[in-house]
């Protein structure tokens, strides 16, 4: 293990963290010029001009709105694992005592620390999640965990099973801390409406079960509240992010529930192409007026607590 700093910030790497290579390093690389040569409120249009989902992915700060409602304390000890570019690690930082992110990429590693050089709070681990296990000591405040798969025919060192995602999380909380997912819905209309699956790249293999895997990377709310529950996890909130949880433009509760006119967002296939089966409004409409919304919301935000609170 080496260490260097950006910044203020650290980055830990492995001795092979140079040699691994990533489907985004170039649009990474480009990234690394943006932050330096150009103001913030230039990412929109770049953005624009760009039309990659990298660029997207890594410089858009909506990703930040799955996370803005929920409440952090300067004392927090927080584990990010996925950190990616730096959008969501800034945000923590800023709210939080200090912020360790696991990121298989060095590339986004060295973005991440140049897009938030001026905190001193965070340490930035650029391995696999089997290799933080190493370097990890003592146990988080909290643990957050939003999936943002950048493409989905490699594997980048976080690829897990929902129930690995639970087991690898709750190693590093500590009893009473809060673990805050962003995930996938397997049964999220999305898939059923004609996106590719973003763990495979396939089109329904989650809403098929994951037929040509031996493992399921997404899973159904129902499937969610029972492994939450298996891992001692019974009291588990959640919300549903619209039209993800990744670009999350409103955060329905089962409490607060959209209406038809709500669900206008629904071609957001920035990652992949997709097939337009039927009208995504319309069929909006009919699982709205039968109660179905929580079951096939394209995405979760779920938030519990580990043990006693």
């Amino acid at each position: 293990m080496t260490e260097s700093y950006i910044g203020s910030v650290k980055i830990i790497q492995t001795e092979d963290a140079e040699k691994r290579t990533f489907s985004d390093d170039t649009e990474v690389t480009e990234i690394l010029r943006i932050l330096k040569e150009e103001p913030p409120e230039e990412y929109s249009r770049l953005i624009d001009e760009k039309k990659a989902w990298p660029f997207l992915l890594h410089l858009s700060h909506v990703r930040t709105n799955a996370i803005r409602s929920l409440t952090f304390f300067q004392t927090e000890q927080v584990l990010e694992i996925g950190a990616g570019c730096g959008i969501l690690t800034g945000f923590l930082a800023e709210k939080c005592g200090a912020v360790t992110g696991i990121e298989p990429s060095l590339s986004r590693c060295r973005v991440n620390a140049s897009q938030n050089s001026r905190h001193d709070n965070i340490t930035l681990l650029a391995m696999t999640a089997s290799e933080a296990e190493n370097v990890l000591t003592g146990a988080f405040d909290t643990v957050l965990w939003i999936d943002a798969p950048v493409d989905a025919s490699e594997d980048e060192g976080l690829r897990m099973s929902a129930e690995e995602k639970l087991d690898f999380a709750l190693a590093h909380l500590r009893e009473g801390g809060r673990l805050i997912l962003g995930v996938d819905n397997r049964l999220g209309l999305r898939f059923l409406a004609g996106e590719k699956e973003e763990y495979t790249g396939r089109f329904f293999e989650g809403v098929e079960g994951y037929p040509a895997e031996e493992n399921r990377y997404t899973a159904s709310g129902k499937e969610w509240k029972q492994l939450l529950a298996e891992h001692g996890l019974k009291d588990a909130e959640f919300y549903y992010p619209y039209p993800d949880h990744r670009f999350s433009m409103q955060i329905y509760t089962d409490a607060w529930l959209p209406k038809a006119e709500d669900l206008h967002i629904n071609y957001q296939n920035f990652a992949n192409k997709r097939m337009v089966i039927f009208d995504d409004d319309a069929v909006w409409r009919t699982m709205l007026e039968n109660g179905l919304f929580p079951q096939f919301a394209n995405s979760f935000l779920i938030v519990c607590r580990k043990g006693r609170s």
